[in-house]
């Protein structure tokens, strides 16, 4: 079953991407979704990820879960390594700077309250799932 959702990502991110983002915004359960934009950490090569995303004031905030595994996400140290990246929202692309943060940082509840409404609770039913903390990365706009 995990694989058949990991192949119905891998589809809403190709029609995200290749229809310019005229497609992709709202389409699996109507959350509202993000290409982030990265480079690899280790090939230098450009990496692009969906992801279901929040807003806090100008910031999106993009949740570090992949699905409640215990390993977090390529893309997490991908932004850590360089945080300079960029976000493409329906149609519009933006640079941004992603800085993931966890518990202890104070802001770190009320940022989680807000992904995980977006997503209907599945991220606190993927902390569930593991014992690593799942980062909450704000993603601020440069300007």
């Amino acid at each position: 079953m995990a694989s058949v959702f990991v192949n119905v990502l891998r589809v809403h991110q190709w029609v995200y991407e290749n229809s310019r983002g005229v497609v992709g915004h709202r389409v699996l359960f109507g959350n509202p979704t993000l290409l982030l934009r990265t480079v690899g950490r280790k090939t230098g090569q450009p990496r692009t990820s969906a992801l279901t995303y929040g807003r806090d004031g100008a910031d999106y905030l993009v949740t570090a879960s992949n699905g409640g595994s215990a390993r977090p996400p390529g893309w997490l140290a991908n932004v850590k390594a360089r945080p300079e990246c960029a976000v493409q929202v329906g149609r519009r692309k933006i640079r941004v700077v992603a800085r993931p943060t966890l518990p202890d940082d104070p802001d770190y509840a009320r940022r989680w309250a807000i992904v995980d409404k977006v997503n209907d609770g599945r991220y606190t039913e993927y902390q569930k799932l593991t014992k690593r903390p799942l980062s909450v990365v704000v993603l601020t706009p440069v300007a």
